[in-house]
């Protein structure tokens, strides 16, 4: 997982023991040189064509800038907090080297030129290296020092209470990890209800084994009773009925009253896909793995406030005659996965939901154990437990979207338009076109429907 700042985790399963590549290493339960491609050179990006730059085998972690900034003079010290006997991170040096992240935050301090993110991605990196392996960090942030600012009614730990209840869960899960991790924890006496820390007389409601916030509502079948979940008072409903000109719909498991504005896209593994627009066929499938970018809004994800990127992950799946897709979910400042059995994990921890997963954005349940991210009212992701994925645009980015769902321009007949306008022949193509930058392990073809495309 990429925390969409400087860290990223690959975490892989025993079955891969022996047969990887690249500058991970081999995972082959020794640890030593790499083994390097034919060329003896390096393991270069495949969308490059120079070879990477070699590594220096004897770099010296003396290194300082040869500068007057006293911030610079004093940064080294601070980097060598990673490998002081006495420090921190002492009980952990003996199973994790630290040398890899001394030498980035070193390196970090000469391009930053003494400012201290390059010392705090560093030293939170190694925290999560050991925090990960299960070894105890003692406590290094301070006031000055790589401070962590938590939420109203939460206060940092470099131990938080990852396994403690929240309003969805009262009393700690079976299956929570007894791993410890950095991070923001509810102060004494206070609970997480998905976005706030709360007391716990003022967690939410639940209906049908869903949970709901103090303050929400949702619509009951048929839209006949509108049910609001008050502070102290339980779910009270009331009689409903949907307005002149609109419908009762479930749309991402939540049932509303719509006219029918706005596109949804559609993908089910081994079934059907369809574009925003309407363009229908049967989803292509990779021989053994690949990503493909869904949707994705066009424009800097720095500048726009809308941008977000929807991306299909289809991992090796041995007899499998249908794979459920990974499904990430990246914006501006966070990120969400849900995993090919509804696992979650956001911004590169594991999660319980409902969770905030940055701002404006929640992931939650609903019906028939879906899940739903979903930034309002622009955009919804729901991701079913099959593996069915439908992502639900506002007509607010009409013509502003692009990639494998289509450009939302309310004419289907372009979607197989690939990038530098050629015409694809069916979905395979689109699909071929739009695999996601920065994943490598798409294979070279993919199975191609035999269902002629059609429009809905």
């Amino acid at each position: 997982m990429y925390d969409w700042d400087s860290q990223m985790r690959l975490t892989v399963p025993s079955t891969f023991h022996g047969q990887l590549v690249g500058i991970c290493g081999a995972f082959g339960g020794k640890v030593g040189p790499l083994d390097l491609p034919p060329d003896k050179r390096s393991w270069p990006k495949g969308l490059f064509t120079n070879p990477c730059p070699l590594p220096q085998p004897n770099l010296d972690f003396s290194i300082s800038c040869r500068t007057q900034r006293a911030q610079i003079v004093n940064a080294p010290e601070l980097c060598r907090l990673l490998q002081a006997p006495d420090g921190p991170f002492g009980r952990c040096l003996d199973h994790i080297s630290p040398k890899p992240f001394l030498r980035i935050c070193l390196q970090d301090i000469c391009h930053t030129q003494g400012q201290h993110p390059g010392v705090c991605d560093a030293l939170t990196a190694y925290t999560a290296a050991c925090q990960e392996a299960g070894i105890p960090v003692t406590l290094w942030r301070g006031p000055k020092l790589c401070p962590m600012a938590c939420p109203l009614r939460s206060h940092y730990s470099i131990c938080a209470r990852t396994c403690d209840g929240g309003c969805v869960e009262p009393t700690s899960p079976a299956h929570c990890s007894p791993q410890c991790y950095e991070g923001c924890e509810c102060d004494p006496g206070l609970i997480f209800d998905g976005t706030d820390c709360v007391s716990q007389d003022h967690c939410g409601c639940f209906h049908s084994g869903r949970y709901i916030p103090v303050g929400e509502s949702l619509v009951l079948p048929g839209c006949q009773e509108r049910c609001m979940c008050l502070r102290g008072q339980g779910l009270q409903c009331q009689p409903f009925s949907c307005p002149q000109g609109t419908g009762c719909i479930l749309d991402g498991g939540v049932r509303s009253c719509e006219t029918g504005e706005g596109a949804t896209c559609h993908l089910e593994p081994g079934g059907h896909f369809t574009t925003f627009d309407g363009f229908s066929g049967l989803t292509p499938m990779p021989v053994t793995s690949c990503a493909y970018e869904l949707a994705t809004v066009v424009g800097s994800r720095t500048e726009d406030p809308d941008w977000f990127h929807v991306i299909a992950d289809f991992l090796p799946c041995p007899g499998c005659t249908t794979r459920k897709p990974r499904v990430i979910i990246g914006f501006r400042d966070g990120c969400a996965a849900v995993g090919a059995n509804q696992e979650i994990w956001v911004n590169g921890q594991p999660a319980r939901l409902p969770v905030r997963v940055c701002r404006g954005v929640v992931a939650r349940w609903a019906e028939g154990s879906q899940v739903i991210i979903e930034r309002s009212p622009t955009l919804r992701v729901l991701v079913g437990p099959e593996g069915a994925v439908a992502l639900r645009a506002s007509p607010a980015l009409q013509g502003r979207l692009r990639a494998a769902c289509g450009d939302y321009n309310g004419i289907a007949a372009d979607d197989l338009i690939l990038p530098g306008g050629l015409r694809g022949a069916s979905l395979t193509d689109v699909f071929q076109a739009c695999r996601a930058r920065g994943f490598n392990n798409c294979t070279e073809k993919l199975v191609t429907p035999t269902l002629t495309q059609h429009f809905a």
